[in-house]
């Protein structure tokens, strides 16, 4: 239908924590944009590296290879003239796409379209610093109120905003998260061992990714590992990987109170890193209070790695058969969970696991972000 319309649309695209690579929203906002390129050689893109007040360190250097119909904004300005920018020289689009919880003025354009991962912010306020509750419910509302279609990672989110929100069903379109094709290519042993000795992991071990935030209850994980009998303890590390986050004193303070040698946290760490800690741990726990989608149980699943996720929110809908269940409020249940993952070889779990990675594509993601924006 758009190709017999011949209408070529002058698309605008905040991509602006595509840089980082740090977290759900940067992965899903640069493989979009990846996969947009591949699939839409006719409408045309402007990619705005920065957007209204994000800046993150890293967006000079964002230069990803793109299709010749998409273009950054103004090449990449220094911060200090973007407000005059935002005031005076954005073109007007016939569609701005918004991934930042960030709406912009009306005067740039025409449709509008926001992507909103999920609702934390609104229904378990205390895993959040006040600022970001406070922007987040400020630009949900606005992007319930102006924009033309939004975007929710799951269905779970969608049913939240509708909830939560009085979001009208029809404005609401679902599409996943994927995870990358790399995940899925064996590593050979001796890439794998590299990694292990750079993080001193010298036996098998349980493996945790995530920010250091309540969110993804990692002192829970911990206090649950810490139950286990102790002759899993003596086989099994607790490697817990993931950037700083925020509101995470809690966890400092326990394992100061419980210091273990068989507790690492190894911190933020690349891809590369990552495909090789899923590839080689015993089973992957990611015990979340709330998801919008939980990618990194994707990644597991799809790397042949085991997954023990909670009972709650997006996971189950993401993981499917792919996955071991837990309660993530009751420690016994994660520990009880544990121990019956690591007690077994998990060879079926693994098998649902990769099946159900494999349901999902960046590729089938964009040609649904496509066709929201032809629709409109």
């Amino acid at each position: 239908n758009f190709l017999m319309s011949n209408k070529i649309l002058n698309i605008g695209y905040d991509a602006s924590f595509a840089p980082s690579f740090r977290s759900g929203v940067s992965v899903y906002s640069h493989q979009l944009l990846n996969h947009l390129s591949k699939i839409d050689h006719l409408n045309k893109y402007t990619v705005f590296p920065f957007f209204y007040y994000h800046f993150l360190p890293e967006y000079k250097t964002y230069q990803p290879k793109l299709s010749p119909n998409f273009s950054f904004f103004l090449g990449f300005l220094p911060k200090s003239i973007t407000k005059i920018v935002w005031q005076y020289l954005i073109p007007k689009f016939d569609i701005f796409h918004a991934t930042t919880f960030t709406i912009p003025p009306k005067k740039v354009y025409k449709k509008l379209i926001v992507t909103i991962y999920d609702t934390t912010f609104y229904t378990h306020p205390q895993y959040h610093l006040k600022e970001n509750i406070d922007q987040c419910l400020k630009n949900t509302r606005l992007a319930i109120k102006k924009a033309d279609a939004i975007i929710a990672i799951s269905k779970q989110t969608k049913q939240d905003l509708i909830n939560y929100f009085d979001c009208p069903t029809n404005k609401i379109h679902v599409t996943y998260l994927a995870c990358d094709k790399i995940f899925y290519k064996k590593r050979t042993k001796s890439l794998i061992r590299k990694t292990l000795n750079k993080f001193s992991i010298k036996k098998s071990f349980i493996f945790h990714l995530g920010s250091l935030e309540p969110r993804k209850n990692t002192l829970g994980l911990i206090k649950a590992y810490q139950l286990l009998p102790d002759k899993y303890k003596q086989n099994f590390d607790l490697v817990v990987a993931g950037g700083k986050g925020w509101m995470n004193n809690s966890i400092s303070d326990y394992l100061n109170r419980h210091p273990s040698g068989n507790i690492k946290l190894i911190g933020y760490i690349d891809n590369n890193d990552l495909i090789n800690l899923y590839q080689s741990a015993k089973l992957f726990a990611y015990p979340s209070f709330y998801e919008g989608f939980g990618l990194p149980c994707l990644e597991a699943m799809a790397s042949g790695c085991p997954v023990l996720t909670s009972n709650v929110s997006s996971l189950p809908e993401v993981c499917q058969k792919g996955a071991l269940y837990c309660d993530p409020k009751d420690i016994e249940d994660i520990s009880k969970k544990l121990q019956k993952m690591l007690t077994r070889k998990n060879t079926d779990l693994i098998q649902q696991g990769t099946n159900q990675a494999k349901k999902f594509s960046w590729t089938q993601t964009a040609h649904q972000t496509l066709d929201i924006y032809e629709s409109i």
